[in-house]
């Protein structure tokens, strides 16, 4: 207005979060279509990993049929459905897409680097470089559900933007807030019983301390956090 520009508060904040314009775009393409589309990880990650800030992966021959298969079983929770909103040159960069979120959901199950390296064809550096975006592109998420008030998605990003620094299931949430709980002690604790903050108040140190990959250190640092 009088021959002056000015930013709106969606721009505003793409710029805060210094993100590229389009991410921006899809972000809040997608986050409005979780209005009517039941959203879950897999339409979260798919969403991110669309933004061009991802750097997606590249198909390995390998698993050519796994992601075409995933795109099959899982096209109607996408966000940004292939059919709706890209055309047939699009085809592969979308079935990248799915690659890299295909290996970012088996880093949230818990499955071994090693393995996801194997499968995936890629190095650990790789891992930690996409899981390092994906994080930055979930919290960006979260700011503009919060910005355009998409009050029942933001619980969902907070948890899977947790999720992907440690690479943990859900139900791992609660150890995982520990201090010195990584998502191999964390998992180590949960498959020896102690699976809330409250199991391990009452259990005592000398038994979290035979645990596997605990020892007497962890056991009286967790011991101390959970009776402040």
């Amino acid at each position: 207005s009088n021959n002056k520009f000015e930013a709106t508060a969606f721009g505003n904040l793409i710029s805060r979060l210094y993100i590229d314009p389009y991410s921006g775009v899809i972000l809040k393409k997608g986050l409005d279509n979780t209005r009517k589309i039941n959203s879950d990880v897999i339409s979260l990650l798919h969403l991110i990993c669309l933004c061009p800030d991802m750097d997606n992966l590249r198909i390995a021959k390998k698993i050519q049929d796994d992601v075409e298969l995933f795109f099959g079983l899982h096209n109607e929770k996408f966000l940004l459905a292939f059919d709706k909103y890209f055309s047939r040159a699009d085809y592969k960069m979308y079935l990248q897409v799915i690659t890299t979120s295909m290996m970012l959901i088996d880093w949230i199950k818990e499955i071994k680097e090693d393995e996801i390296c194997d499968k995936f064809s890629i190095g650990e550096g790789d891992i930690k470089r996409h899981v390092d975006l994906a994080q930055w592109l979930i919290y960006s998420a979260g700011e503009f559900a919060r910005l355009f008030r998409l009050k029942t998605i933001t619980p969902q990003l907070e948890k899977l933007k947790i999720r992907l620094r440690y690479g943990v299931k859900e139900e791992l949430l609660n150890l995982i807030s520990l201090k010195d709980i990584g998502r191999i002690r964390a998992r180590s604790l949960h498959n020896n019983g102690i699976k809330r903050l409250n199991d391990i108040k009452k259990t005592k140190e000398k038994k979290l301390a035979k645990i596997p990959h605990i020892g007497i250190r962890t056991a009286n640092s967790i011991k101390r956090q959970v009776q402040k």
